[in-house]
């Protein structure tokens, strides 16, 4: 699939080639899903989520024994099971004694 728009600067195998933007907010929402798109492929599919004293705690699985933990603005990439797990465990311990549940 190409670009069909005359006046287009896009090139071939960029998002823009396959999906040319529209004027206005159709381009904004276009970028925005591009950006989303871009991220899951990088940081794999999520596979856990929770919002926990107003951070985000997520668990994304790239490939088999390849993980990364998001808390925060943190990210922690490239972990085995393991460190997934002990990361995700700790990300989530903190959280809930910043709530005051553990203590």
């Amino acid at each position: 699939m190409s670009c069909t728009n005359p006046n287009c600067e896009c090139k071939t195998g960029t998002y823009a080639n396959l999906n040319p933007p529209r004027k206005g907010v159709d381009a904004q929402v276009q970028a925005i899903q591009r950006t989303v798109r871009t991220a899951s492929q990088v940081h794999g599919k999520v596979m856990f989520s929770e919002r926990i004293a107003g951070y985000n705690v997520q668990l994304r699985k790239r490939s088999a024994n390849n993980f990364t933990v998001v808390y925060g603005k943190q990210t922690k990439s490239s972990l085995t099971y393991a460190d997934a797990a002990k990361e995700l465990g700790e990300c989530i311990m903190h959280a809930l004694a910043l709530e005051g549940k553990l203590d």
